[in-house]
């Protein structure tokens, strides 16, 4: 791609598998990135690699939480009869 180095052409393509992401909107957020502040770009990583591992479907109604039933499940003063 253009002369970029190897970790750049990596991170725009890993961009693409995105949906809606294009190649240029992947080349635009590849350089915001790289402009950032690497304080950012690790912030940013991070979340990513959090919501990989630390989320879950809640196992009563399918939704997302950081725990096995999601904060809505989990309320006592819920009617438990009904699935939200």
């Amino acid at each position: 791609m253009n002369g970029l180095p190897k970790s750049v052409e990596t991170l725009i393509l890993e961009f693409t598998k995105f949906p809606g992401i294009g190649k240029k909107t992947a080349q635009r957020l590849a350089f915001h990135i790289l402009s950032s502040a690497t304080e950012d770009a690790v912030k940013f990583a991070s979340s990513v690699v959090d919501v990989k591992t630390l989320v879950e479907v809640c196992t009563v109604c399918g939704g997302i939480s950081d725990e096995k039933l999601c904060e809505i499940c989990k309320n006592n003063k819920r009617d438990h009869s009904i699935i939200c």
